[in-house]
């Protein structure tokens, strides 16, 4: 599912690239997003979150050529919001967001160029308000997620009410992280964003078209989403708008990269500085905590392991069987060991 995923995930971003720029800033596109970290990470950890963005990128696709061909494009918008709705909260509130600040941008539009200038835009504040009616309707009278909000935000969003803190005895024996490797381990993510923010800004420029104006807006939405939600410290699940961001942001990396790079006149020396780029961006992010969770090699102390070691593993079932008293282990190996063990003989020291 995963690998299926990656790949549709490229392909519509290859498509939209194409659409709106060309093919090499197409191809480019799918080859940032499919190394792109938090897009390993849940190409990984399959979510129902993840899964349904499969059908915001169509979505989106379907409104670049919705001027097109009118009736069918419409239907099949229709058929795929109703599809997300039905698939996951999260990624129907982004969705909800994004249609929004099309309207927005296209009502804004509408007074700076003619009508019949704009290519793709949702123009009808119909068409989100229709969405996020049914999506209202469903969260309240179904899945009953409206409440949920509403505690939520009685909280604020704070971190505390959601992330559990350690105790202060704990929290000292925790290893101080050198400030090289975090350096090193955020390093692809921040030079994505940067070429990202780079391009958006070609792409909302005058030298573009409506189309780019439009995708490199809601690229940036969903990226201001992430960011203002860290400085500000509230949660709304970092790593979820960070994957959102990586998918739509991706086409202005491209576009930014290619300007960087034919900014050189030398042709050996562009090609070279090109594969320089791209090997470096690729590297940075592949070996990144987030992205590669079992082999950390820019972050080693940034992650925790998901697993036990086999030496650790050997060494509990050694202690066990040679002692006669209690044995205090974390509540995963307690429960991954029960059939193995005396219940009575493993004490849960995380509970």
């Amino acid at each position: 599912i995963g690998i299926m995923q990656a790949i549709i995930n490229s392909l519509i971003i290859f498509l939209i690239g194409r659409r709106i720029f060309n093919t090499r800033v197409g191809l480019l596109a799918a080859l940032i997003l499919i190394c792109s970290n938090y897009h390993l990470l849940w190409g990984f950890w399959i979510i129902p979150n993840t899964i349904a963005a499969v059908f915001v990128l169509l979505i989106l696709y379907v409104v670049l050529i919705m001027y097109e061909n009118h009736s069918v494009s419409r239907i099949l918008f229709l058929l795929l919001s109703v599809t997300l709705i039905l698939t996951h909260t999260i990624t129907s509130l982004w969705l909800a967001i994004l249609m929004l600040s099309s309207y927005v941008i296209s009502a804004i539009d509408t007074r700076v160029k003619q009508p019949k200038e704009r290519k793709v835009a949702i123009t009808s504040i119909f068409i989100p308000s229709t969405f996020v009616a049914i999506m209202l309707a469903w969260w309240t009278y179904v899945s009953g997620h409206t409440s949920q909000l509403g505690t939520y935000l009685k909280w604020g969003f704070e971190l505390d009410s959601f992330v559990y803190t350690l105790d202060p005895i704990m929290s000292e024996q925790i290893p101080v992280i050198p400030v090289l490797e975090q350096s090193l381990s955020l390093s692809g993510y921040l030079m994505l964003f940067m070429f990202s923010l780079i391009g958006s800004l070609f792409m909302i420029s005058k030298r573009s078209n409506c189309s780019s104006f439009h995708f490199g807006v809601l690229g940036l939405v969903t990226l201001s989403i992430t960011f203002f939600g860290k400085y500000l410290g509230k949660y709304i699940l970092w790593d979820r708008w960070s994957y959102f961001s990586q998918i739509l942001l991706a086409v202005a990396a491209s576009i930014a990269i290619i300007h960087v790079i034919y900014s050189v006149r030398n042709e050996n020396a562009r090609t070279f500085f090109g594969l320089i780029i791209a090997f470096t961006l690729t590297v940075c992010m592949i070996s990144s905590p987030v992205a590669n969770i079992d082999n950390p090699i820019l972050g080693p102390h940034m992650n925790i392991r998901y697993a036990f070691l086999e030496s650790e593993v050997a060494a509990l079932d050694t202690v066990q069987s040679l002692s006669n008293g209690a044995i205090g282990v974390d509540s995963y190996y307690g429960l991954t060991n029960m059939n193995n063990m005396n219940e009575g003989s493993l004490i849960h020291i995380d509970d």
